[in-house]
């Protein structure tokens, strides 16, 4: 995942059931990317603590 993509994220972008974040990739191409539980167990606490 590039830079750019990451910080172009929304919330609406992460599936937390299916551990996934749905990417929009350079050119506008659509792309989900597999990420560990672990990782996104990560993402809520962070979310829970701003």
């Amino acid at each position: 995942m590039r830079v750019s993509e990451l910080s172009n994220l929304r919330l609406r972008d992460l599936d937390f059931e299916e551990n996934q974040i749905h990417v929009l990739r350079k050119g506008g191409k659509h792309d989900v990317v597999a990420v560990s539980p672990h990782f996104m167990q990560d993402v809520k606490n962070y979310l829970v603590s701003v």
